[in-house]
């Protein structure tokens, strides 16, 4: 609660009630200072920041995407607003021919969110991620990992991630000094 309506509430307090409203004020405005939490199962939705491709991206390598939409507790607070980032890791990546074309060829854990300057560890799955094959000029000649060097998976940028929560998140404390 900003510094003026904590002053301003607690004159009308004093005033209304005397000192014995007090404890009702103070309920109030820690109200507005209570953890902001998410329950396992909630879904956050994000886009890509960039593209991604076998050829330059591996495992390991970490990627951002925006969330898109706020996401809100049961009460309706939002815990995490649209534009966070999230922090998610390349588990694999694969153009590999011999692999079966309906494999998942592109996996991605997350990491954290980034809400405004502050960081916290997030836990979830990570739905299947959209990709594509892109043939480059015929070649034979084979990468260190015996994929073929003609094809490329691609993930576009803007492409949509979902994350489903496997555990509670607590949203990190924000300043409340004016």
């Amino acid at each position: 609660m900003p510094r003026p309506t904590f002053v301003a509430l607690f004159a009308v307090a004093v005033l209304a009630g005397g000192w014995r409203a007090l404890p009702a004020l103070a309920d109030a405005t820690s109200a507005g200072h209570a953890a902001k939490a998410l329950a396992p199962g909630t879904e956050v939705r994000a886009v890509l920041d960039r593209y991604l491709s076998s050829r330059a991206d591996h495992a390991g390598d970490i990627v951002h995407a925006r969330v898109s939409a706020p996401v809100r507790d049961a009460g309706g607070v939002i815990v995490i607003p649209s534009g966070a980032l999230l922090a998610l890791e390349i588990a694999h990546i694969d153009d590999d021919e011999m692999r079966d074309a309906l494999a998942e060829r592109v996996a991605l854990t997350v990491q954290s969110v980034r809400i405004g300057q502050r960081h916290a560890p997030i836990a979830g799955s990570v739905a299947p991620v959209p990709w594509h094959v892109t043939r480059h000029p015929a070649s034979t000649a084979r990468t260190e990992a015996g994929a073929r060097a003609d094809r490329t998976v691609v993930v576009p940028v803007g492409t949509a991630i979902r994350v489903t929560l496997a555990r509670p998140f607590h949203a990190p404390p924000t300043s409340r000094l004016p």
